[in-house]
């Protein structure tokens, strides 16, 4: 189903070749809710295929810097919760 929607998508909007059949197997697309997330976390420089360094696209990292910003405080917390020691 996958390969059926992307390929006429992937040939208009992409300059590199489809996907193998196996990467094809590989893939696929959900919809839903996020209400929290986590994310695995790697450094370094990118990991690609060997044969993908033919296709002359762009593929580096673009790191990203947290920033801690000052507590929203819930509203319907009871007031007498202390605020945890390392939050100040």
């Amino acid at each position: 189903m996958t390969k059926k929607l992307f390929t006429p998508y992937w040939t208009k909007h992409y300059f590199v070749p489809l996907p193998s059949d196996g990467e094809w197997e590989a893939t696929m697309v959900l919809s839903f809710e996020i209400n929290e997330a986590s994310a695995k976390v790697r450094e370094g420089a990118p990991k690609d295929d060997v044969e993908d360094y033919d296709l002359n696209v762009w593929a580096d990292v673009q790191p990203l810097k947290l920033e801690r910003k000052s507590l929203i405080p819930d509203p319907i917390l009871n007031t007498e919760v202390a605020i945890p020691p390392y939050l100040t």
